[in-house]
């Protein structure tokens, strides 16, 4: 149980967060400042400071808190939970909460992050450092004492190596289109843009075909890159 200073600072860090990612929903990530970001949440820049280098980590934080994940200063690390008896457990898992992203409830904020980010690339190194932070936590570390490190350590590397490749080519076209439309003043007398318009669903085809794409990744790292993914290799090494 985190002590009363540390709930309170991860509070702190989330109210910081939930109003850094909702001014950049409603403005554009260019056009959140700082103060504006510490005004809405009621603290100081001193106390922002405290908690995010930028508002570029905090937008991602944000972010995260909206769909239910962690993020780097935000939640409280969740209880140790025991680990699946079997790798492939693992792996079902795994493949399990990557589907989810979009069949599930939180598909359209997903979507909404992917084109900021599209919008403000400098919004990327702290999606790829709030990645990695997941590496760091109790599950993991449940894992390695369970199937060794560098076993684990692989398997995170793998995944993330295969889900780059469907955010490449499947995710990106999908999520946000190519070229994106001019934004106007949301008023007159507004000097910043308005909102971006909801995006369209994501038409069942390209859904199926993005769901594909995740299950042939998720083959190859069951069963490696050697041997087709229909035909697993047979080895001899215990599977622990």
């Amino acid at each position: 149980m985190p002590s009363l200073r540390e709930q309170k600072k991860r509070a702190t860090a989330r109210d910081l967060a939930t109003a850094a990612y909702d001014l950049a929903r409603q403005v554009g990530c260019a056009e959140v400042t700082t103060d504006e970001v510490t005004t809405r949440a009621g603290y100081s820049r001193r106390t922002f400071a405290n908690y995010y280098t930028c508002k570029q980590e905090a937008i991602v934080d944000g972010f995260l808190l909206r769909i239910g994940l962690r993020g780097r200063r935000t939640s409280e690390e969740a209880a140790e939970a025991a680990p699946p008896a079997t790798f492939e457990a693992v792996i079902d898992q795994t493949q399990g909460v990557v589907t989810g992203l979009l069949t599930g409830p939180n598909v359209a904020e997903i979507r909404t992050f992917a084109r900021m980010v599209h919008e403000h690339d400098a919004l990327e190194p702290y999606v790829h450092a709030a990645v990695l932070s997941f590496k760091h936590g109790r599950h993991q570390r449940a894992l390695e004492e369970a199937f060794g490190p560098a076993r684990v350590s692989m398997f995170f590397g793998a995944v993330a190596g295969s889900l780059s490749v469907v955010v490449e080519f499947v995710l990106g076209p999908l999520a946000i289109p190519r070229r994106l439309p001019a934004r106007t003043p949301a008023d007159p007398d507004s000097p910043r843009p308005a909102p971006p318009a909801p995006l369209d669903p994501i038409p069942t085809a390209q859904l199926d075909e993005a769901l594909a794409m995740i299950g042939r990744a998720f083959d190859y790292v069951r069963h490696g890159f050697a041997a087709r993914p229909d035909r697993p290799s047979v080895t001899t090494e215990q599977d622990h």
